[in-house]
Parts: C-alpha cells; structure tokens; sequence
C-alpha cells in the first residue's frame, strides 16, 4: 500500500484561524517516482492556478496600456478638433474676403461702366442741346416756325425731344 506521509510544521499557526498548517512530503515516496493522486492534483491546481494569474497580469497590463492610450487618443482628438475649428473659422473668414473682394470688383466694373455711358449720354445731349440752340437762333424763319408747329403737335415734340 502507497501512501504520503503529512508531519506538522513546528509551531506554525495561522494568525487568523489559528488552525496548525500540514505540508505533503513530496521528497518520501514510495515505490520510486509515484505521488499521491491528492498531490498530483493540488500540483496541477496550482500550476493552472499560477499560468492564470500570469495570464491576468498580462491582461491586466495590456489592458492599463490600452486605457493609456486611449486617453492620449482623446487628448489627440480634441486638439485636432480645436485645431479643424480654427482652420475651418480661417476658411471661412477667407471665402468672405473673397467674396467681399469679387463684389468690390463688380461694383467697380459697374460704376466705370455706367459713367462711360453717361459720359456719352452727356456729350451727346450737350450736342444735341447746341445744335437746337444754334438752328433756332438763327435767322431762318421757316426753322422758327416749323419749330413752333411742332411745339404745338405733343406727338411731333415728344419725338423731337427723344431724338
């Protein structure tokens, strides 16, 4: 018959039961290299036990590391976001510029163009004004009296003087 043997540790107590520990004998065997199937267990337990606790370290490690980098993540996302408002505020600012700069320009096109044409309006009834002057002062009779008749016919003047 196979068996392990357990001796007491001496005077070794747990300080919270106060209950005495027992060690298993590993170094006694019987019949060479067989150990007690309790042993064999607990050994295994343990090591299982063991290979968990290193694998939830190392979670635990990657998982801080992750945390880590996800608040330098968002510190990095709210730099970038101040930084898309600035540069969208700067955006804007200059397709106001531009659009202020392309009205500017309209208008000054439009002005130039409309004193153009009342230069030429201008000039053109001031010449017009000068040749009426210049037939009705002079002595021709019929031109007075024509210029009379027509005065006297509201169609006939209105045409005259859209001409």
């Amino acid at each position: 018959m196979q068996s392990c043997t357990r001796f007491a540790t001496s005077g070794e107590r747990s300080g919270a039961t106060g209950k005495t520990r027992f060690r298993t004998s590993s170094s006694r065997r019987l019949g060479g290299s067989y150990t007690s199937p309790d042993e064999n267990a607990a050994a295994a337990a343990l090591k299982e036990l063991q290979v968990a606790e290193q694998r939830v370290g190392s979670v635990k490690a990657g998982l801080q590391a992750a945390d880590e980098e996800l608040g330098r993540c968002r510190h990095q996302l709210k730099v970038l976001e101040r930084t898309r408002r600035r540069a969208l505020d700067v955006h804007a600012e200059e397709a106001q510029r531009i659009q202020r700069v392309s009205l500017a320009q309209r208008a000054q096109t439009a002005l130039a163009d409309y004193e153009r044409r009342i230069l030429a309006y201008g000039f053109a009834a001031v010449a017009r004004s000068l040749r009426n002057a210049r037939f009705t002062t002079s002595g021709h009779r019929i031109a007075r009296g024509v210029l009379r008749g027509v005065n006297l016919v509201p169609p006939l003047k209105r045409r005259m003087l859209e001409s």
